[in-house]
């Protein structure tokens, strides 16, 4: 009886996963993919599409820190607003914007004893980190670069 009621249970949050939006129709947050050696140092495009209108943003940045080292966070000159980067990219605007495109430039230095290959960066945020004017959470879905 334990297990029928277990597999019920969670039948119904299972449910209740697959009916909540992951984020808007086709709104994507994606890292541009870079090529570069050991030693040298990068500047990687973070882009947005399908926006549906946004006022606000805190994004953090997941990657090997044994590979790579963040440098420097700038905002695009084409998103305009208020911007501060220190743990996070802190983005605010007085009112929605519908803007598709780079939003940020991310500055990373890979290690002179970094080897060969791909190393995967990605954006990471909260529910409530990106918002409209209304304070209603816009999620995005994240692409890795």
């Amino acid at each position: 009886m334990l297990k029928k009621t277990s597999a019920i249970i969670l039948a119904f949050l299972l449910s209740i996963y697959i009916v909540i939006p992951c984020g808007a129709a086709g709104a994507t947050i994606s890292i541009g993919s870079v090529e570069a050696v050991p030693g040298e140092t990068v500047t990687v495009p973070v882009s947005i599409s399908g926006n549906p209108g946004i006022n606000t943003f805190s994004l953090g940045f997941s990657y090997d820190t044994n590979t790579l080292t963040l440098l420097d966070v700038k905002l695009s000159s084409n998103l305009g607003g208020q911007f501060a980067y220190k743990k996070k990219a802190v983005w605010l605007n007085s009112s929605d914007t519908k803007y598709n495109g780079d939003i940020l430039y991310l500055t990373f230095k890979v290690s002179d004893i970094a080897e060969y290959g791909d190393s995967s960066i990605s954006v990471t945020y909260a529910p409530g980190d990106i918002s409209n004017y209304n304070e209603d959470d816009v999620n995005f879905a994240v692409s890795p670069g």
